[in-house]
């Protein structure tokens, strides 16, 4: 598959464009952490670790930035 000066394709649900040399530029828009998208990081993190989640890890940051959100009434 050949890359095209600035190709819009999807990656991950968000529109990423290729540069003429072949680098991915993802979109810059900043969408917020919900708790239904913070749940299903951190289901799946459990599900790959035997039930457990990093402390410091990508779920519990992502479910910290849920609940912040989710005060501030963003939905």
């Amino acid at each position: 598959m050949s890359l095209i000066h600035n190709s819009f394709r999807w990656q991950r649900g968000l529109p990423v464009t290729f540069k003429s040399n072949g680098e991915k530029e993802m979109s810059h828009k900043k969408v917020p952490m919900t708790l239904d998208a913070a749940s299903r990081i951190v289901s799946n993190e459990a599900k790959n670790n035997g039930g457990k989640i990093a402390k410091n890890g990508f779920a519990a940051k992502a479910m910290s930035a849920a609940a912040k959100n989710a005060n501030k009434g963003v939905k």
